[in-house]
């Protein structure tokens, strides 16, 4: 079991690596769809692709819808974003050049954007088997997963904290995807706390 799988079930439960295949392929898609907006716009400014920012906030929803997970307002925001296993998962556009990093970009620009990282996580909800895409676990997987649970203080409380989903795109392409657990340092900015993958990459464990 690689690293990236391992942790995608450590934070986000058995849903946790489909959660790692599906975000790239959400990105992506939201990628084409604001390139094709861009094009038909016609516009020599490239505002209309900006609007990928609110499109991906949207596509985020279906991990909350997918999995019965709840969907929590910060603050005053006017999006909505999934609480897996009690811990919130964002996608940020922070950089439209090849170059960026997080660690340079202004996150804490809002209230509702210092409510995201201040999330707290509650009961987590039993997900009921019905209709959820199948895990598609090992045995080693499943023992893993068990362990897990079985070492916590309180399996019905999740480890909370932010995921954030680090996006680096323009028009001409996506330059970087990253996920990883984040944390709020001074000046508002934001610092990779501990593990975070490169999505762009192959998969350990992606179906071929």
């Amino acid at each position: 079991m690689d690293d990236g799988h391992r942790w995608a079930l450590e934070t986000f439960g058995e849903h946790g690596p489909w959660i790692r295949r599906e975000i790239r392929r959400t990105v992506e898609e939201e990628h084409a769809a604001s390139q094709r907006a861009q094009e038909a716009s016609d516009h020599r400014s490239t505002r209309v692709y900006g609007q990928f920012y609110e499109g991906i906030v949207e596509r985020f929803e279906r991990f909350g819808n997918h999995l019965g997970a709840p969907l929590v307002r910060p603050g005053h925001a006017p999006y909505r974003v999934p609480m897996v296993n009690g811990v919130a998962l964002f996608p940020w556009r922070f950089a439209s050049g090849p170059d960026g990093r997080i660690q340079t970009k202004l996150f804490a620009t809002s209230d509702a954007r210092i409510a995201l990282t201040e999330l707290h996580p509650g009961p987590v909800q039993e997900m009921l088997d019905l209709g959820l895409p199948d895990p598609e676990l090992s045995d080693e997987e499943r023992r893993f997963l068990a362990t897990l649970r079985a070492a916590e203080a309180d399996p019905a409380i999740g480890s909370g904290g932010l995921v954030l989903v680090a996006i680096c795109s323009s028009v001409k392409g996506l330059h970087s995807l990253e996920w990883g657990r984040v944390q709020l340092v001074d000046g508002g900015r934001l610092n990779w706390d501990g593990f975070h993958e490169d999505l762009l990459g192959p998969l350990v464990h992606e179906p071929t």
